[in-house]
């Protein structure tokens, strides 16, 4: 087995983490016959010397497949089944196999890793995680791997066979906190998963704070709630906190479209009205922000559109060695009942 480094070996590893050479072994190979604690130290341990295992490219060369990986990090979310159709029937037109598979809590990178080598992948797509980071770890893999990630956050040059295709959380946060500053709003709350990083929760949260800060106003962290995921229950959990907590503010943009929803059940078990105290957007485009009482103004994100290109992208790159490619996509804010009125607070 080779690595990155040649000053450090599996031997000095496995010393470093007090276990055997079979443990470290398994471990970066993502074996399950092993503990998560050790699993989780030996990993991170192998990241600190910059290095893994690049015996799965090597592995693929020898057994040549038709099977296309498409790794989930959330398999509740509301675009996975229209991803999972997608990728499935561009797949099949040319004659190769879609293998499903979820992350399940383990280290994005190790999941990827294992699910390659089981499956003796010829391509991966990596849907709902960054890998900023640890794009060298992505180089190792030795075939073709998607990702919906921005092209500025990643060292595209310790990765050659990355291709992303994307839309800049930045930007489109940025343009929804800067309609809505538009609209009258001066205190505006966040409903994001990340405070920063390169997630698409840190990302939407640092282009919310450069629209307030370009209008002069002030960031306040009392507004900026970190939901524990993009879903109904936490958006009504962090509206219920706000108004619990006494927190001054006149809108709130949610990262999502479903956290949106469930702020507004809250508000309206509040007596809250949305948009007369408090003006209301998501993120996502969901058909249901149409059928809302009020219905939501939302940004919408081209994501069937993205997934098309990207599939089809995927087996140009495996078939015709086609060449890796970056596109970045826009979208567009969709004016709804939630932001129409507005008392100027």
């Amino acid at each position: 087995m080779q690595y990155l480094s040649k000053d450090y070996s599996i031997r000095d590893l496995a010393r470093e983490c007090g276990v055997s050479i079979a443990t470290a072994s398994k471990a970066l190979n993502g074996y399950t016959d092993i503990s998560p604690k050790t699993r989780e130290l030996v990993i991170q341990t192998a990241n600190k010397h910059g290095y893994i295992p690049n015996n799965a490219a090597q592995n693929l060369k020898r057994q040549r497949s038709r099977n296309i990986v498409l790794l989930l990090n959330d398999p509740q979310h509301p675009t996975v089944n229209s991803v999972i159709m997608i990728f499935n029937e561009v797949a099949g037109q040319e004659n190769y196999k879609l293998v499903i598979r979820y992350v399940n809590g383990e280290d994005t990178i190790v999941a990827a890793l294992k699910a390659i080598k089981e499956n003796k992948a010829v391509g991966i797509i990596m849907v709902g995680d960054s890998v900023a980071g640890r794009e060298k770890e992505v180089g190792q893999f030795g075939i073709p791997v998607m990702l919906m990630e921005m092209e500025e956050v990643l060292d595209l040059k310790a990765a050659d066979n990355i291709s992303s295709f994307y839309i800049d959380n930045i930007k489109e946060s940025y343009r929804m906190t800067k309609y809505l500053i538009g609209k009258g709003a001066r205190e505006i709350a966040l409903f994001t998963t990340e405070e920063d990083g390169a997630k698409v929760g840190g990302l939407r949260n640092k282009g919310y704070k450069m629209a307030l800060e370009e209008a002069g106003l002030k960031v306040s962290p009392d507004r900026i709630v970190i939901v524990e995921d993009i879903y109904f229950k936490s958006g009504y959990d962090a509206a219920m906190k706000l108004i619990e907590q006494r927190i001054s503010f006149s809108a709130l943009l949610c990262v999502s479209d479903n956290l949106s929803l469930g702020a507004c059940r809250a508000f309206y078990e509040k007596g809250i009205k949305v948009p007369q105290d408090i003006m209301v957007a998501g993120f996502d485009g969901s058909k249901f922000t149409d059928y809302t009482v009020p219905s939501i103004t939302t940004t919408y994100i081209p994501t069937e559109e993205i997934y098309w290109d990207l599939a089809h992208h995927l087996m140009d790159r495996i078939c015709r060695n086609a060449k890796r490619c970056f596109k970045c996509y826009f979208g567009r804010i969709m004016e709804k009942e939630s932001t129409l009125e507005h008392n100027g607070k």
